[in-house]
């Protein structure tokens, strides 16, 4: 299910969508490349720029110029922890021990 995700302004920066990868349900922000102003009489039509799964700072609305950071999502964070602890056992394992 979509999440519209908006400026402070209730301008459309993007949306907010939850899918299946690898297996995990994500959350990733699809964002657009110009904000979506609903009061318009013809509102522009969309184009996602960015599917964002971590963090993003300062994200500028066009219409007003407002900014919202998206944070990156518990369950997205997990996977990437997971990845360095894997990444670390990894290396840990690859590692010659001198006599």
């Amino acid at each position: 299910m979509d999440k519209v995700w908006k400026c402070p302004n209730g301008h459309i920066l993007g949306l907010a969508r939850r899918q299946k990868v690898n297996g995990r349900w994500v959350t990733r922000l699809l964002l657009y490349r110009e904000a979506v102003d609903t009061a318009a009489e013809r509102p522009a039509e969309v184009d996602v720029v960015a599917a964002i799964e971590g963090t993003a700072l300062d994200v500028r609305c066009s219409v007003c110029g407002a900014v919202r950071s998206w944070s990156v999502g518990q369950d997205a964070l997990e996977r990437l922890l997971a990845s360095v602890y894997r990444s670390h056992d990894h290396a840990r394992a690859l590692k010659v021990q001198e006599p």
